[in-house]
Order: C-alpha cells, then sequence, then structure tokens
C-alpha cells in the first residue's frame, strides 16, 4: 500500500474513528492491445469505463461507459488497478478534473467526488463473540447463502471484525475477502489454513468485494 494512502487512512482514524473513502460509481477495466487499436490508442495506458452507475458522481460529471480515463488529478492513470487506490484516498466532496480518450480525443471532466457507500453485509453477531482475530487482525465467517445473494458472488468470506493491520489498511466489518494471494476463498476455515502457511513479514493480497467492488488490499503478515 502506498505510504501516503496508509498514513492518510492512519490520519483518518485518529481523527474521525472511521473512514471516508472516494467513490465515483464506475465499473472499469485493464485495457488489451486490440481494444487500445480499436479506440485508436497508441498503448494501454488507462482504465477502460465498463459502465457508469445511474446517478453517481460519474453520471452527473458526464463520464460515460467507452470512455478511457487517462489522468486522475493530473496524475496519469496507468492501469485500471491504480485509479480505485486514487480515487478511495480523494476526500469526498473534493473536486478532481479527469482526462479521458473519447472518440478519438482527449478531453477534461470536472467530478466531484462522492462517498462510498457502506455497502455492508449483515453478520451474526453472536456466532462471532469469542472469536479470535487472525494473524491479519480479521474475525471472519463463511458466507451463508442469502449473503452470497445479497453481495452476488458465489464464494468468499464476511469480515465479522478488524483490527490491526487489516483495520490499519482499511479493511471493515461487512467487507468480503473474495481471495487470497490470488485464490479463491470458500470457507473461513479454508482462508486461515491458507494464511498459516505464509511465514512472518510475508506480503499478501487479498481481493475484497466492497460494495459491488473488488479491490486489491495488500498486507504482511504478522507473526
Amino acid at each position: 500500500i502506498p505510504i501516503n494512502i496508509a498514513m492518510n487512512v492512519a490520519n483518518q482514524l485518529r481523527a474521525h474513528g472511521k473512514i471516508s473513502r472516494g467513490h465515483l460509481g464506475i465499473g472499469i477495466q485493464d485495457i488489451t492491445q486490440n481494444l487500445a487499436a480499436s479506440f485508436g490508442l497508441k498503448n494501454t495506458n488507462g482504465a477502460l469505463i465498463g459502465s457508469v452507475n445511474p446517478g453517481s458522481p460519474a453520471a452527473k460529471a458526464g463520464l460515460k461507459s467507452g470512455d478511457i480515463i487517462l489522468k486522475y488529478n493530473g496524475k496519469p492513470v496507468h492501469d485500471s488497478t491504480e485509479l480505485p487506490l486514487m480515487v478511495g484516498n480523494t476526500k469526498p466532496g473534493a473536486h478532481v478534473n479527469i482526462q479521458v480518450w473519447r472518440k478519438g480525443a482527449t478531453r477534461k471532466i470536472g467530478v466531484t467526488v462522492g462517498k462510498m457507500p457502506s455497502g455492508k453485509l449483515a453478520h451474526a453477531h453472536s456466532s462471532s463473540e469469542g472469536q479470535t482475530a487472525n494473524r491479519l487482525g480479521l474475525r471472519i465467517e463463511t458466507l451463508t447463502a442469502d449473503q452470497k445473494q445479497q453481495a452476488g458472488v458465489d464464494h468468499g468470506v464476511v469480515v465479522v471484525g478488524a483490527t490491526g493491520i487489516a483495520a490499519d489498511a482499511g479493511v471493515q466489518p461487512g467487507d468480503v475477502v473474495l481471495a487470497l494471494n490470488h485464490k479463491d476463498i470458500h470457507s473461513a476455515k479454508q482462508f486461515n489454513q491458507l494464511l498459516s502457511r505464509y511465514p512472518k513479514n510475508k506480503a499478501v493480497a487479498l481481493l475484497v468485494w466492497h460494495n459491488h467492488q473488488s479491490i486489491y488490499i495488500a498486507l504482511k503478515t504478522d507473526g
């Protein structure tokens, strides 16, 4: 996790006791060589907008499906993994300029960043009481059928508690962990078994579902 993002998370926790993430309301993907050629681009830099949520900050600003975001507030966007971090680290209510590629030309679009909706899943507090946090500081439960339907996923574990390095990185109760180091997670037991195999201070990547969006969060095992 970039140090500026980690510091921003820590500052928000100290000041407000919670984290406010920026939100545009778009679905994005990487640009392949074939897609770049079809859009008239010379390289694969940028994030391609596949969908724009109705009523979202992006929709209000005029961003459209098929736009390719090249710069976010003056900073180049090299691929789709960078943009969620940039947006999430922006204070809700801030006005930013986004450079997009549309119909063979670049244009700047001003957007007022919104606040990421909670998108939290309900979880059974009674079953998690007394549960010990794992090496990442997470207490997790296997998703029920109802939770899978609510989240729109077919696998994963729901976070029922986050402390330590997980909380510092912005993982929150109600988030769903879909994968650990690119391995799909189907149960809390499987997650903790996989985690136990990694040595101390090993960097691991969590794929986390939040508000119908998936983001990667990098953590280091503790102990």
